[in-house]
């Protein structure tokens, strides 16, 4: 690399969001992070808890 360039970054974060809780299944989220810019998805299928 030169000069002021950064290093390119790439992350990935998995999450129950137990807001949602229906039926005791939580969905499951994914937030992936490439260079700052952010998006999430949901997974499909959801976690039971119990």
């Amino acid at each position: 690399m030169k000069g002021n360039e950064t290093k390119p970054t790439f992350r990935i974060l998995f999450w129950l969001n137990t807001a949602k809780i229906k039926d005791s299944l939580a969905p499951i989220y994914a937030r992936v992070t490439i260079n700052g810019y952010r998006s999430e998805i949901r997974l499909v299928p959801s976690e039971i808890l119990g």
